[in-house]
């Protein structure tokens, strides 16, 4: 499938400017190198010609305090509008059956150019209910020996097709994350939401880049990428490590990708008012 394409407006001056004061404020002792070459990172952004987004749902499409709420209606308008012109649109989330529910496929004329990534990388499948991809978590080595450590420690968590969310305190997630580091196959990745322990091999990038196989787009650069957990222990990381991405939550200090997004005011726009706000700037090509 070929699709066509879109681009990003330049963002005003003083939003550049405040974008890059936000990632040097990041990182320690930064050389004068290094913030020209983030200058040109943020920049080339908008020479890009995109041909997919990719997009996080729960604190990225909609609130994180407010996990009921549905897409708001002018970030769909400038969805389906991209959906009209065959343009792939990635959703990739943690959640399972509940993105369904909440993500209205049925205002999509084009549901095959829309991918739904459940469980964070571990189901695949179309907007039009086509199965692409699955993969069990409990097929994996060690899954046995973490649920009696969970189960042991009296953590609370629910078991899902990629593993185990669990939903605890800060000094159990630090015993979590001191165990998990024992294997080499598994990982832990954080949430506004949870905090999630599955295997390496499941992960949103991995979602992504089989969901480029499907559109024919060759370059992941090519797509555009936004999401909220972008901290280097986030579970939208993986993908928002790459080039031409933006997080409308915590970010890393990366010098050329997951970039925050700042208004001329200074404030720092989450969720759906960050998302807005870049969608506002797309061109469709």
């Amino acid at each position: 499938m070929k699709s066509n394409s879109f681009s990003l407006d330049t963002f005003p001056k003083k939003v550049l400017e405040n974008i890059i004061s936000a990632k040097i404020r990041r990182i320690d002792n930064i050389k004068s190198k290094k913030i020209s070459f983030l200058k040109k990172s943020l920049i080339s952004i908008f020479k890009e010609k995109f041909y997919g987004l990719a997009l996080d749902f729960d604190g990225t499409l909609i609130p994180i305090k407010k996990r009921t709420d549905y897409v708001d209606p002018h970030i769909l308008d400038i969805l389906i509008k991209l959906n009209k012109k065959k343009i792939p649109i990635f959703i990739l989330t943690g959640r399972g059956k509940s993105i369904l529910d909440q993500f209205p496929l049925d205002n999509f004329a084009l549901q095959k150019y829309i991918l739904i990534s459940q469980y964070n990388g571990a189901r695949i499948i179309l907007g039009d209910k086509s199965f692409i991809f699955e993969l069990n978590a409990k097929t994996f080595s060690d899954y046995d020996i973490i649920f009696q450590f969970l189960k042991e420690n009296h953590i609370k968590f629910k078991q899902n097709l990629s593993g185990f969310a669990c939903f605890d305190n800060n000094s159990n997630y630090n015993l979590c994350t001191s165990f998990i580091s024992n294997f080499n196959k598994w990982k832990l990745v954080s949430t506004n939401y949870s905090y999630d322990i599955l295997p390496k091999k499941i992960s949103k990038y991995g979602a992504l880049l089989k969901g480029s196989e499907i559109y024919n787009i060759r370059n992941l650069n090519s797509i555009l990428k936004i999401g909220d957990s972008g901290d280097i222990n986030g579970n939208d990381y993986d993908f928002l490590k790459l080039k031409n991405s933006f997080s409308v939550g915590e970010y890393s200090s990366d010098l050329s990708t997951n970039f925050p997004v700042i208004n001329e005011k200074n404030i720092f726009l989450k969720g759906p008012k960050g998302l807005s706000f870049i969608l506002n700037h797309i061109t469709i090509l």
